[in-house]
């Protein structure tokens, strides 16, 4: 209870930093851990007032779950009580109300002082660290982590050493660039491990999380209590490994916590951003054990992997995508697994601002800024658009231009570009020969080929003329 009393503290702390300063004095500073119940799924936590009490559950209660479910992860409801001898003094100092009346059309408005502020009590590493709790998000489990070409050896491997720990592939050494699934998987073996065998001492650690207990261990003269609790453990993940690199005293003290498990049987599996061989400042004894189970690398995934990781999201995150646009997300996201993840979280917040409208392609194209665009120009476009007035429509309605301004003599910056797109797409789409395109605008020929030159140009060097040319072209009838 009193680990979990700590964990508060940190709850606080998020929420400090992530609502109003005025709103966290007035309603949460007050707020009190109790105790968890039903198995942990439930936390109650005391409030000073009633008035508190709904204010809270009215304004903030899904925001105040997800920050307790980071620290508290089985945690699925808040129940609230009402301490009305709670006169604790806020964790950010005494603050005292005051009423201003500002002028007769103004309403009250209350301001709050801060007076005796005391520093926050944060726990230590070692406090967090010996607290049981296991570091692992609920979201993170191999329900959420889409297996495909790039990390089906991965995937397979992880649910093998969570079903029998210790006795196949130990330890597992997982590399890859950013954002290409190395925690999702070590998270899910740790889920997946914890359900199974309940009773398992697991824990999953940033190897930086690793050398700040190891140096607060140092400095305490704590290092008996620092190696009995890696000894301990059954399962331990490790992620990011390369950060110990250089470190000669960390990289000392986990050689030893590594031969001490590993000779018992326990399972070890450590995440990095390169092969261990390639692991500048990392001594050969530590790479060499690194290479004893398996090493494991979780490659760029291609565009077949990226559709279905995003046809998955969508379904999870119920968002209204058409194919296409699915499809243009999976060909200009070609980084990785953060970034898509990244902008179906945009697209999301956008469809739940403004939940009765359509997303179409130049919000999309909006969205997508900044993405490689490369592979946009060399889409296979087999439009059936017939006609140039059909075409200046579509560039109108891209590019937020009267069409009957395209057809005509202004030569205002926007409309300019309106028109050469236009010429563009009638030479690159529908066919049409220069003094064809040239007769449409009651233009010379040479007008049309420098439209077209210049648009091909601008197409490597603006990615807004890219965002606008596949607007367009993603609005041909299908």
């Amino acid at each position: 209870m009193q680990a979990q009393r700590e964990y508060w503290n940190l709850v606080l702390n998020s929420l400090e930093t992530s609502i109003p300063t005025t709103h966290f004095n007035a309603w949460f500073s007050r707020l009190c851990f109790v105790s968890t119940k039903n198995t942990g799924t439930t936390i109650t936590i005391s409030t000073f007032s009633k008035f508190a009490q709904k204010y809270i559950e009215d304004k903030y209660k899904n925001q105040l779950l997800g920050i307790i479910n980071k620290y508290y992860p089985k945690v699925q409801s808040i129940e609230f009580v009402v301490d009305t001898t709670n006169n604790n003094t806020p964790r950010v100092g005494q603050i005292k109300p005051k009423l201003t009346l500002v002028n007769q059309n103004q309403a009250i408005e209350f301001q709050s002082d801060i007076v005796g502020i005391e520093p926050r009590s944060i726990p230590s590493p070692i406090k967090l660290l010996k607290s049981n709790l296991n570091n692992l998000n609920p979201k993170y489990t191999f329900d959420t982590l889409v297996c495909n070409r790039s990390n089906e050896l991965a995937t397979c491997v992880a649910k093998i050493i969570s079903e029998k720990p210790g006795t196949q592939y130990n330890p597992v050494f997982l590399y890859s660039g950013t954002g290409l699934g190395k925690t999702h998987t070590l998270q899910a073996i740790g889920q997946k491990t914890l359900e199974l065998h309940p009773n398992f001492n697991i824990k999953y650690i940033t190897s930086e999380t690793f050398v700040n207990h190891y140096i607060e261990s140092v400095t305490g003269r704590k290092m008996k209590e620092f190696n009995e609790f890696y000894r301990s453990v059954d399962l331990l993940l490790v992620d990011d490994i390369h950060f110990i690199a250089g470190k000669e005293g960390t990289q000392e003290a986990f050689f030893h916590i590594f031969n001490i498990l590993h000779q018992h049987n326990k399972q070890i599996v450590v995440s990095s951003d390169k092969h261990p061989k390639n692991l500048g400042g990392m001594e050969s004894r530590l790479i060499s054990r690194f290479e004893w189970g398996i090493v494991i690398d979780l490659s760029k995934p291609d565009m077949e992997d990226r559709l279905a990781v995003i046809q998955f999201k969508v379904r999870t995150m119920s968002l209204k995508l058409t194919n296409l646009q699915i499809e243009l997300v999976a060909r200009q996201v070609d980084t990785n697994y953060r970034d898509i993840e990244g902008v179906l979280n945009r697209i999301q917040a956008r469809q739940q601002l403004l939940p009765n409208s359509v997303l179409n392609e130049l919000e999309l194209s909006q969205i997508l800024q900044g993405f490689s665009l490369t592979s946009l120009i060399k889409i296979d476009f087999k439009p059936r658009v017939t006609s140039p007035r059909q075409v200046i429509d579509l560039v109108g309605v891209a590019l937020c231009v009267d069409s009957e301004r395209i057809l005509g003599k202004n030569r205002e910056k926007k409309i300019a570009l309106a028109r050469q797109l236009t010429m563009y797409v009638l030479y690159k789409d529908l066919n049409y020969n220069y003094k064809a395109i040239g007769s449409v605008f009651g233009k010379s020929h040479s007008t049309v080929i420098h439209a077209v030159e210049k648009i091909e140009q601008d197409l490597t060097l603006n990615p807004e003329v890219s965002n606008y040319l596949n607007s367009i072209r993603q609005n041909y009838p299908k």
